[in-house]
């Protein structure tokens, strides 16, 4: 159960949002409305801030993760290394790409970054806040192992706020019926890092 002493917070820099941009306007181009219409209905250019969002949220997950990996890897020969991360951990990422329903593959579970990506957050309520996956999203596909719950805050801050193993119960209250746990529910950053990183 993590406290917001354990959210991880990561600073929204320009060197984040002019990479989520660049890959978001590529993909409107060519991805939307083509993909899942039935899921997200048309996606038009004005949704190139939502998917542009969504990668920021990717990409501080797996800067989050890769830290970790080079605390513990960066030092070892790259060949050592690459057996460590690539084989031993199974590391596949999809970040920045339309995805079947997951970006990171990690020791063999796949793990999907759940982003707030409509608007900021007041960062004393995102304990009030929760997990949410929309019904729809999972309806047609295999859900992923692991859902990573991000917050964007109004002091320009990316925070990763905990992970669910699995889809939470579902629960048909919302506007649009979600899979929904709340956040102090969820598990904390830190034992995602030490999945990664401990003993292999």
């Amino acid at each position: 159960m993590p406290t917001p002493d354990e959210f991880v917070n990561i600073g929204l820099t320009d060197a984040l949002e002019i990479t989520a941009r660049w890959f978001a306007e590529r993909r409107i181009l060519y991805e939307f409305p083509g993909h899942d219409r039935r899921v997200f209905g048309e996606y038009g250019d004005d949704h190139v801030d939502t998917i542009q969002r969504g990668i920021i949220g990717e990409l501080a997950v797996f800067s989050y993760l890769h830290e970790a990996l080079n605390e513990r890897y960066g030092e070892q020969d790259p060949r050592v290394r690459h057996n460590n991360v690539r084989e031993r951990l199974s590391l596949d990422i999809t970040v920045g790409r339309f995805d079947p329903g997951y970006d990171l593959t990690l020791m063999g579970r796949t793990l999907d970054v759940k982003s707030y990506a409509t608007a900021d957050v007041e960062p004393g309520i995102i304990p009030r806040r929760n997990l949410l996956v929309n019904e729809r999203e999972v309806a047609n596909r295999p859900a992923a192992d692991l859902y990573v719950q991000v917050f964007f805050t109004t002091d320009h801050r990316i925070v990763l706020a905990g992970y669910h193993e699995g889809l939470p119960p579902l629960n048909r209250n919302f506007p649009s019926p979600a899979y929904a746990c709340p956040v102090p529910n969820l598990l904390p950053m830190v034992n995602l890092r030490q999945m990664v990183v401990g003993d292999l």
